[in-house]
């Protein structure tokens, strides 16, 4: 199969990185367009743990909201300093919401044909509510290549 277009979901994480990596490996082979998506919760219920992420170096503000088409120069810098200048390679988005069904959304309205995500993220406190990746398995209407 021929994917056209990738979504990677992007927390920062170690294993979001590899996803990372792994759908730069398509270029060679596909020639896609590759989204990198990052997804700020936006639930205030989580805003304590937000809090404390922010507090540990990781994650935005809590309370911040993006604006289509905005993204943080924070997640930029994230990025580049790991996988060099972004260059046209991929397309980065920055959101804000609950990240399954933003993923989910996402799929939907920009005709992804492949997720490729870590099967966890930074929120170790959220793994106890369920992860993001088994909500996305359940909700994607595309294939989806899970990393562990």
């Amino acid at each position: 199969m021929i994917y056209n277009h990738i979504l990677v979901p992007y927390d920062g994480s170690d294993l979001s990185q590899k996803a990372l990596f792994t759908a730069l490996d398509y270029i060679n082979m596909y020639d896609p367009k590759i989204t990198v998506l990052n997804v700020e919760e936006s639930d205030t219920s989580k805003y304590m743990f937000l809090q404390a992420a922010q507090a540990s170096g990781f994650g935005q503000d809590p309370m911040r909201t993006f604006e289509e088409g905005e993204v943080s120069e924070e997640l930029i810098k994230d990025i580049e300093q790991t996988f060099g200048p972004i260059d046209g390679r991929f397309n980065v988005v920055q959101m804000t919401g609950k990240p399954d069904q933003v993923i989910c959304e996402y799929v939907d309205s920009h005709n992804v044909d492949l997720i490729i995500m870590g099967c966890r993220g930074l929120g170790a406190v959220r793994a106890a509510f369920g992860s993001v990746s088994t909500a996305v398995l359940r909700g994607a209407n595309c294939p989806i290549f899970i990393i562990k």
